[in-house]
């Protein structure tokens, strides 16, 4: 799968196991530097997960063991509705429409 994009410190992703979120578990290192301010499951596409801050989007295919970067804008938030229907929001009014591709 890939993901699709129109328009400090590296931390690493939690990652709740699937036990409705009572326990987590450590995943790998982002890709950006500095903070999340909001990441995202993909509906329909197991383990594949978006995460957005000031420093730009990654994603994961393996449930945040490992992340790739989409780019370095900023974002303040992403979610999504389908494979087919995400969106990543930043300053100045940007949004951005997200799909996943690759099955």
């Amino acid at each position: 799968r890939t993901l699709s994009a129109r328009h400090g410190r590296r931390g690493r992703f939690l990652d709740p196991r699937s036990d409705g979120g009572t326990s987590w578990r450590e995943g790998g290192l982002l890709a950006m530097a500095g903070p999340v301010y909001g990441s995202a499951l993909v509906p329909g596409a197991p383990h594949f997960v978006v995460a957005v801050g000031p420093r730009g989007m990654d994603w994961s295919t393996d449930g945040g063991a490992t992340w790739r970067s989409a780019d370095t804008l900023t974002y303040w938030a992403v979610g999504f509705a389908s494979e087919n229907a995400g969106w990543a929001v930043g300053p100045a009014g940007r949004v951005v429409k997200l799909t996943v591709s690759g099955r």
